[in-house]
C-alpha cells in the first residue's frame, strides 16, 4: 500500500516493528516532492515517532480482525481473556491496553481482541459500560441557573463527570471514552 492511502488508526510495521497511525499530514510543498507526515505510536512500548514518506513510497498494512472474548482477571499487571470462540485464554500485558481501558476493565466484561499475524495488540471495549457510582457530592438546589455537571467516583476508581441528579449508589452508563450516557 502507497503512504498516501494511509489512515490515522491503521497498524502498519515500520523498521520492523508494529505501529499505529496517531497522525496523517499531506504536504505539497512549493519545491520537491508530495510526501506524507505520519505520527506513530509503537504497540510494544507506546513510543511515539514522526516520519516523513514519500507519497509514492510503499507501506506494509497490517490485517487486524477481532475476536469476541470475556475479561476474566487481573494479576500483577497481566490481564486475563477468554477467548470465546477458541476457548483459550489469552494474557495481555499492561502495555497492550489504555489507562482508560484498564479502570474499566470489569469481571465478566464482553470485549473484542484485537488480533493479527504478529499476536494480540489489544482489545476494544463495547460502546457503552455500566458502572456504580461510589460517591457523588450533594447537589445544592438554586447554585446556578445554568446546568452544572459534577464530579462522581465510580466503584472502579474513575472520576466521571455527570449531571447533578446522579447520587451516590446510582449506576450509570458511560461510554469508552469516559462520557456520561445515562442513568439507570
Amino acid at each position: 500500500m502507497q503512504a498516501s492511502e494511509i489512515k490515522v488508526g491503521n497498524i502498519i510495521k515500520f523498521n520492523g516493528k508494529l505501529v499505529k497511525v496517531t497522525s496523517r499530514n499531506h504536504v505539497q510543498p512549493g519545491k520537491g516532492g508530495a510526501f506524507v507526515q505520519l505520527g506513530l505510536k509503537s504497540i510494544e512500548n507506546n513510543n511515539k515517532y514522526d516520519h516523513r514518506f514519500r507519497v509514492e513510497e510503499n507501506v506494509d498494512l497490517i490485517s487486524i480482525y477481532e475476536e469476541e472474548a470475556i475479561f476474566t482477571y487481573e494479576q500483577n499487571g497481566l490481564f486475563y481473556f477468554l477467548n470465546l470462540s477458541t476457548t483459550e485464554e489469552i494474557v495481555l500485558d499492561s502495555n497492550k491496553l489504555t489507562e482508560n481501558q484498564i479502570k474499566l476493565l470489569q469481571d465478566g466484561l464482553n470485549v473484542m481482541l484485537l488480533n493479527c499475524s504478529e499476536g494480540y495488540l489489544g482489545i476494544k471495549l463495547p460502546n457503552n459500560i455500566e458502572l456504580e457510582v461510589k460517591y457523588a457530592p450533594d447537589f445544592i438546589k438554586g447554585q446556578t441557573a445554568a446546568p452544572q455537571e459534577k464530579r462522581v467516583e465510580t466503584t472502579s476508581g474513575l472520576f466521571i463527570y455527570t449531571p447533578q441528579y446522579v447520587k451516590t449508589g446510582d449506576k450509570i452508563v458511560v461510554n469508552s471514552e469516559l462520557e456520561f450516557i445515562k442513568r439507570l
